[in-house]
């Protein structure tokens, strides 16, 4: 806890004015004092809580973001081999109209061949 010593000096100093006040001949209401040294130790102690469980779910989460990294690290690893592999292939274009056009010459050409055979073979039937 970051602010422990600010508030066991306060706890101390106010516990030394509280029995200092209890000593002296005439008697001094120190109930707002003592009131008061109870409210900042609960708030402390409320806030020391609070701050303890932040802490606790920061170290989970953090764990958790360690595992996802070990995790991921294998991904990593494939995807700069396959970087690395498509670094070395030639560009391939991905202009859609030249695709298509391949596709239908090839379909033509398919056709083209289709015809073909079929006439070889209905001619070698004759």
């Amino acid at each position: 806890m970051k602010h422990a010593g600010q508030h066991d000096l306060v706890k101390q100093t106010s516990e030394t004015l509280l029995a200092y006040c209890d000593t002296l001949p005439s008697k001094i209401d120190a109930s707002s004092v003592k009131k008061e040294v109870l409210e900042a130790s609960s708030r402390y102690d409320k806030l020391s809580k609070a701050n303890f469980d932040v802490e606790k779910q920061a170290r989970i989460k953090e764990q958790n973001v360690d595992w996802y990294l070990r995790a991921l690290e294998p991904v990593r690893e494939t995807l700069e081999q396959a970087d690395v592999y498509l670094e070395c292939e030639p560009l391939i274009g991905l202009n859609f109209e030249k695709g298509k056009e391949e596709i239908l010459c090839a379909d033509v050409s398919i056709f083209q061949f289709l015809a073909v055979m079929f006439l070889i073979t209905f001619s070698n039937q004759i």
